[in-house]
């Protein structure tokens, strides 16, 4: 039987199933020309001289030569219906239908005629890929791919992008899964780029909807008002997915997860992940939902690093009716200088950091409870509202309470001072300030067990202060000599007291004394074990709080922490004539001796009230 009559006799299906020994042998030879006689076999031509063809090639296989496009055909005689897509049917001009043969390989966008340039429209190209198989894969190769409509990806497809879809609309670039049916056990990736930005819109980058237990892989989606969106809708859900994230930037929300219609999304496990900002008002992860359907999802090493300042106002997490939720091995740098989650209504949702250059404080409101930061550490001291413990001691002098308040020499002063007329120190019902930084706050720190601490400062947005450490020796002078390293390799080879994971360059003054070299909101350190006693100093430049933590520490007994000066009460040398007061408040008399008045009470609020003496004192 001569080689046609086989092709004619085993059908399509046939040489379909022979088609890999072909590409690996005929192929080999009647395209390339080896020689050898199987020449008349397989014929090489392009799609246009297929589609130009006027009359019946029954038998014969062709093997198209187009860049990017090559492949085995063979007319199937039984088609009189199908529309040629460029990619696996070609239509002659005497209308006969032409297969590729393709097996179980996946399905390239580029037969379909994709440019991946950037510059062509290959929208159509990779709609027409998705639509010319019903189960499998549809491949798109490395390139730049310009789209202007919704591509989308039904249930039974996996997609494997490799290149980069730009995306110029205002809608959704990808979707993939279905409202009202689930998609399993199927393996994406791609990377989504908007064209340009438009945040006064509502565009997605790509959309997860209704899928179950799938790979998701994404590389790089930006510049969209949702970069990621993953959708439980009408009763069905999104979970126990892996997913690799990985950069978002330009976005007002880089991940959105949301139920709808009573939806859920459950125990989905997400990988890396870097959070970048570019918007005024920009979420890194979002829980949102009708009801509480969004409980139990992990994410594993994420990155926030998403900016502050101007009129910036980041967010890490943002959670809303949601429990079970975990954030491990996070690091978080440059976001909200007052907390890093926002959870509202929520319950037993954990964060743990290993890198912490920004807030690690959760912002709690409504019905939240049991949600915790585990990153092994003791909160020793909190500092409170400062700004509460201040009171006017005489005129406008300022009195702080529970902390030692010192001049820029290091002289203790019960109160602040006055330079021309004008006390130092100012306060209002938010924060403590003093602009020219010549009166700081002072408290000491014992670390001759525990020595490694982390230092939380809170102030006004667009604000910083700054810390100063110094560092005692058991007798409590300072230290101002050089370290020794108790052994080779234990980090204090540098000569120095104190050691900062993300403050690598604190400011050094004459041996045992550091400053921090900017104004970050947080600060860890480790002290050589010839430090017994550190003296804390704080800058009052709009503060507010601030906290200190034991790295490692079981509990508050392992370190003691204590001021020098009698000012657990709140004193004043006179009565007041400034601020204002409410009934019932007291002030201790300062200057109190035999035959006086303990202090003051305020019987009339007001500014500053109505005060009377209380307490006499025998003569």
């Amino acid at each position: 039987m001569s080689r046609r009559k086989l092709l004619t006799a085993i059908g399509l299906a046939g040489a379909a199933a022979a088609a890999g020994g072909l590409q690996a042998g005929l192929a080999r030879s009647a395209v390339y020309g080896d020689g050898n006689s199987c020449s008349s076999c397989v014929i090489p031509t392009t799609i246009a001289a297929i589609r130009s063809k006027t009359d019946s090639a029954a038998g014969e296989l062709y093997y198209v030569t187009d860049p990017g496009q090559e492949g085995h055909f063979r007319l199937d005689p039984a088609d009189a219906a199908s529309v040629d897509n460029t990619g696996t049917v070609l239509v002659s001009a005497y209308g006969e239908r032409f297969k590729r043969l393709y097996g179980r390989e996946p399905v390239n966008a580029a037969w379909f005629g994709t440019k991946g340039d950037g510059i062509a429209n290959d929208t159509s190209a990779i709609r027409q890929a998705i639509a010319a198989v019903s189960t499998g894969t549809v491949y798109v190769p490395p390139g730049s791919y310009l789209i202007n409509d919704t591509i989308e990806v039904p249930p039974t497809l996996s997609f494997i992008c490799e290149g980069a879809l730009v995306y110029d609309g205002e809608g959704t670039a990808v979707k993939i899964g279905s409202d009202m049916a689930y998609t399993r056990n199927k393996t994406y990736k791609l990377s989504v780029d908007k064209k340009t930005i438009n945040f006064a819109g509502s565009s997605v980058g790509v959309e997860f909807v209704n899928l179950y237990h799938n790979t998701i892989e994404l590389g790089s989606v930006t510049r969209f008002c949702t970069n990621v969106l993953l959708s439980a809708k009408n009763g069905l859900g999104f979970y126990s997915n892996f997913i690799s994230l990985g950069m978002f930037q330009y976005g007002k929300v880089h991940v959105l997860i949301k139920n709808q219609n009573k939806g859920w999304a459950n125990g989905n496990e997400f990988y890396g992940g870097s959070f970048t900002g570019g918007y005024d008002q920009v979420i890194g992860v979002k829980f949102e939902t009708d009801y509480n359907g969004l409980n139990g999802n992990a994410f594993y090493s994420p990155k926030f690093e998403m900016g502050v300042g101007g009129t910036h106002f980041t967010v890490p997490v943002h959670m809303v009716n949601c429990s079970g939720n975990r954030f491990i091995a996070v690091r978080t740098e440059s976001n909200n200088p007052n907390y890093f989650a926002y959870l509202k209504d929520c319950r037993d949702n954990h964060f743990n950091f290993t890198m912490a250059l920004s807030s690690t404080k959760l912002y709690e409101l409504g019905k939240s409870l049991r949600n915790a930061v585990n990153d092994n550490k003791t909160l020793l001291f909190d500092s409170g509202f400062i700004a509460q413990k201040c009171n006017y001691y005489d005129g406008d002098k300022v009195f702080v309470r529970n902390l030692d308040l010192l001049s820029l020499d290091g002289a203790f002063q019960r109160s602040s001072v006055v330079e021309s007329g004008v006390s130092l120190v100012t306060f209002n019902g938010q924060s403590v300030n003093c602009a020219t930084s010549r009166m700081i706050l002072s408290l000491y720190v014992d670390t001759s067990l525990l020595k490694t601490f982390r230092f939380v400062k809170n102030t006004v947005s667009g604000t910083g202060t700054r810390l100063h450490f110094r560092c005692l020796d058991a007798s409590g002078s300072l230290l101002t000599g050089e370290s020794v390293p108790a052994t080779a390799g234990d980090g204090w080879e540098y000569n120095r007291y104190i050691v900062s994971s993300n403050e690598p360059y604190l400011y050094t003054y004459y041996g045992g004394t550091y400053a921090e070299s900017n104004d970050s909101a947080l600060t860890d350190i480790r002290v050589h074990p010839d430090v017994k006693t550190i003296q804390l100093l704080v800058a009052m430049k709009q503060l507010i709080s601030f906290q200190i933590y034991g790295i490692g520490a079981t509990g508050p007994e392992l370190c003691r922490i204590w001021t020098n000066s009698n000012n657990d009460r709140a004193y004043a040398a006179a009565e007041p004539t400034l601020g204002e007061y409410r009934k019932g408040t007291v002030l201790y008399d300062d200057n109190s001796a035999a035959g006086g008045y303990t202090g003051w009470v305020c019987v009339m609020a007001g500014s500053p009230g109505t005060w009377k003496r209380f307490g006499a004192i025998e003569a």
